[in-house]
């Protein structure tokens, strides 16, 4: 449970954030207690619906002219409040802004509670601007245009009341609310709580003259000081169709049927005119503190394109219908402009920075469950550098665990309930058992736990979601993704299951708008990642079966995360691929060997380097170069190459890219020589992925020999893919046969190293030496030759074996060198 306090008061522009905010973070968690305290909020209806508490304090304006009695109230308000703060003790106190806020924020200040402040303006008020330097973050909306924030500062979009988005069936509802027409632009108009009066007077006079327009009807909130009767009686007697209030409560349904709209500069009507993407003009306040709704009309007619700007002075009643003219006639435009920026907007949500702000206070710890792995330790290294206390625990320690220790993460080795830390949120894997000592603990303490997935989502919710899948070619295609995003200083934030070896690192929090994700379909958790764009690299047969139910449901999986890419044009997938081809999925198809929207030629490879020509739209790219082997690498870099132009990065960048990609640990990777042995390392661990990067050694490789030694992973795996290991080492001049890597897996009866063996001679004649595990260095040199190469496959602890062979032939004595 967490104790906020909010401090607000004053317009709908202080207050209406905060009560969409408190409304979010209860329906999140229910055990949240959320206490407003402020003033001219007593009549206020809200927090009887929401049966939430207000307390009332003293306040008073911040005023020179009345010293003596501002700082009477001021100080009683003060007195007051930390009354209030030490009975409700808060883990923080939010202020919105205005005097109102003030009472409340100087008591937290004394009493050391801390301080989180949202700022809805461009110009932040004086109040925000006080106690920013004492706040630990301060939440903006429209910028800091003038720098007068001090300390942190994050952006966020404005919190929103539910139901802030267009939608067909309530733009419906709305017409029958208002009695409106549904085939008429509608015009809507309202002041707010400032100055509708000089809105209302100016519109009656602009829209007289528009009477011969037939189309149009009118939305207008007169507000307090007009007469809504009044207005009613202009609009029928020249025929106008209308709906006219005093003031609106259900201010979604306006916006739904709003064509444009005529309205102040507030934070809120800007937040609700882009969650709507109504087009309109803006006539700022001129009484408002700092001009502020100058800068924020500038925003939104100038940054985001989407309104035009009528200043007071300006505003004659000719202007005024000579803009809404315009607007009537470019309102597709500007609507287009709005929901672009919409598009490309990374602002986090406002309760998000209030629940990561709150843990981060709380020394709330994140727990990962087998923190050693590759997809984990993503996690906790993006999670280390957003601040976070990061502990961790692995049956051993590992190089991975050594350095997210170096990163200040407290590892514990082995899964016992003792590593679990107090006040922790625990992560964990599918890899993770019911029985396992931590996951029971964190049950039994009611910690909140999530999936590996989940808190991936978690990390890349605000970001553009860029993500690679398929059983085979994920890891490396995003990782040369990502390059390609370096290279062209877009500063991604990347989750990677795999190290990259131009950065040392499988995962980084950059600051840019985009964040590159493998998507893992092993467990069916990638169905939950909603992408901005995404590749598909190909569905292997006989994959991952222990956990779907069969092979038609691999691939509904795979159409169900297709089909939440946010647009059909940003899917690329390869044509290549039977079972892919044959899903009938709607995107950009790429391919070497059959028709394609994205269609390669010309593939050639030159030892490690593969060059190629794609053709594009009818745009030919020629001869770019990858420095890796094997068509099947250059293949999915065409979708990446694709990606990257769609993305606004120009092909001269993304050569570069490619050129300079030195790959991923584990693919392929080249450990080193001793003894005339070359000696690489490599992933693969499936049928499919085993025979393609044979395939393409060999062909860098020509006569010389190449010795494959595979160590089979999980007895599942094998269970499920025997009946594939038919030519799977045909590229191998030898294999050496560990035998199979448990995972922790019990044995199956049948499945066996021996059963591969088998199953690889009824179909080849390649030679097969069965060797245990242990001490298999010294096994394998008797094996070898000068001028061999040798590569370690699979996906247990056989990537050590390459380096314990190395260090073994390097201790041979020259002189009994192979």
């Amino acid at each position: 449970m967490t104790k906020i306090l909010f401090a607000v008061g004053g317009t709908g522009g202080h207050i209406f954030p905060a009560q969409a905010l408190a409304s979010d973070l209860v329906s999140r968690d229910a055990t949240n207690e959320i206490l407003f305290v402020g003033g001219g909020l007593a009549d206020n209806d809200f927090f009887t619906a929401e049966h939430i508490n207000y307390k009332e304090v003293s306040y008073s304006p911040l005023s020179i002219k009345a010293l003596l009695k501002c700082a009477y109230k001021i100080t009683k308000g003060i007195i007051q409040s930390k009354k209030i703060l030490r009975d409700f003790k808060p883990d923080i106190v939010i202020g919105f802004g205005s005097h109102h806020s003030f009472p409340a924020l100087a008591a937290a200040q004394l009493l050391k509670i801390p301080v989180m402040l949202y700022e809805s303006n461009s110009i932040p008020g004086r109040v925000n601007r006080l106690f920013s330097k004492y706040s630990v973050v301060t939440a903006i909306t429209l910028g800091d245009i003038m720098g007068r924030l001090q300390g942190a500062t994050t952006a966020v979009k404005m919190p929103l009341r539910q139901g802030c988005q267009r939608s067909e069936e309530e733009r419906t509802k709305g017409y029958q609310y208002f009695g409106l027409e549904n085939d008429k632009t509608t015009i809507l108009v309202f002041g707010g709580s400032q100055g509708a009066k000089a809105i209302n007077d100016k519109f009656r006079v602009a829209i007289e003259a528009m009477t011969h327009v037939e189309d149009i009807q009118v939305l207008h909130f007169v507000g307090k000081t007009s007469k809504p009767e009044e207005y009613q009686t202009f609009y029928k007697e020249r025929h106008i169709p209308s709906c006219v209030k005093t003031f609106e409560k259900k201010m979604n349904l306006a916006w739904q049927v709003a064509d444009i709209f005529i309205a102040r500069a507030g934070a809120t009507t800007l937040a609700e005119q882009e969650a709507f993407e109504v087009p309109g003009i803006l006539i700022p306040y001129p009484y408002a503190l700092d001009k502020h709704q100058d800068s924020n009309a500038r925003f939104m007619a100038e940054t985001v394109g989407g309104a035009m700007t009528l200043y007071e002075e300006q505003c004659t009643p000719n202007a005024l219908e000579e803009a809404m003219r315009n607007t009537i006639i470019i309102k597709s435009f500007m609507r287009d402009n709005i929901a672009a920026f919409k598009e490309k907007d990374r602002r986090k949500d406002l309760a998000d920075v209030v629940e990561d702000t709150v843990k981060k206070i709380k020394g709330e710890n994140i727990h990962l469950i087998g923190v050693g792995g590759i997809g984990m330790s993503a996690l906790a290294k993006i999670l280390i550098k957003q601040g976070y206390n990061v502990t961790g625990s692995d049956v051993k320690k590992n190089a991975i665990t050594n350095t997210l220790e170096d990163r200040g993460a407290t590892i514990s080795v082995g899964h016992n309930a003792s590593a679990l830390p107090d006040n922790a949120s625990v992560v964990y894997s599918t890899a993770v058992k019911d029985d396992n000592p931590e996951y029971k603990a964190a049950i039994d303490k009611k910690y909140t736990i999530m999936h590996r997935s989940d808190m991936l989502l978690k990390l890349m919710k605000g970001y553009k979601t860029l993500a690679v899948a398929g059983t085979h070619g994920k890891t490396t295609n995003s990782a040369l993704l990502t390059h390609v995003l370096i290279t062209a200083q877009c500063s991604p934030s990347y989750a990677v299951g795999g190290i990259l070896l131009n950065t040392g690192t499988n995962s980084d929090a950059g600051d840019g708008e985009y964040f590159v994700a493998e998507a893992d379909e092993s467990d069916g958790s990638f169905v939950k990642y909603s992408t901005h764009a995404a590749i598909i690299t190909n569905i292997g047969a006989g994959d991952h079966l222990i956990n779907y139910s069969s092979q038609d449901a691999l691939d509904e999986a795979f159409i169900t995360f297709a089909g939440k890419v946010s647009k059909s044009q940003n899917l690329y997938y390869s044509n290549d691929d039977e079972r892919l081809r044959s899903l009938g999925i709607s995107g950009i198809t790429y391919a070497f060997d059959n028709d394609a929207h994205i269609k390669g030629s010309n593939y050639k490879q030159n030892g490690w380097e593969s060059t190629f020509d794609i053709t594009i739209d009818g745009k030919e790219y020629h001869n770019i170069m990858l420095p890796q082997a094997g068509k099947h690498n250059a293949r999915n870099a065409m979708a990446i190459f694709a990606m990257a132009l769609d993305l606004g990065i120009n092909d001269a960048t993304i050569r570069k890219a490619f050129e300079t990609f030195k790959g991923v640990a584990r693919r392929c990777e080249y450990k080193g020589t001793a003894a005339g042995v070359d000696v690489y390392d490599d992933y693969a661990h499936h049928p499919d992925e085993i025979k393609a990067t044979l395939c393409a050694m060999k062909k860098a490789l020509g006569t010389k020999p190449l010795i494959a030694v595979y160590q089979p992973h999980r007895y599942s795996r094998i269970n499920e893919t025997l009946h594939f290991f038919t030519d799977t080492f045909d590229a191998a001049d030898k294999v050496i046969m560990t035998e199979i890597y448990s995972a922790g897996e019990k044995p199956v009866e049948g499945i066996t190293s021996e059963a591969i063996a088998q199953k690889i001679q009824n179909n080849s004649t390649v030679p097969i030496h069965l060797l245990t595990r242990e001490s298999l260095a010294e096994k394998i040199t008797l094996l070898l030759s000068d001028g061999d190469t040798i590569v370690t496959l699979g996906a247990g602890d056989i990537t050590y074996a390459g380096d314990e062979t190395l260090k073994t032939l390097q201790d041979i004595p020259v002189e009994c060198h192979i």
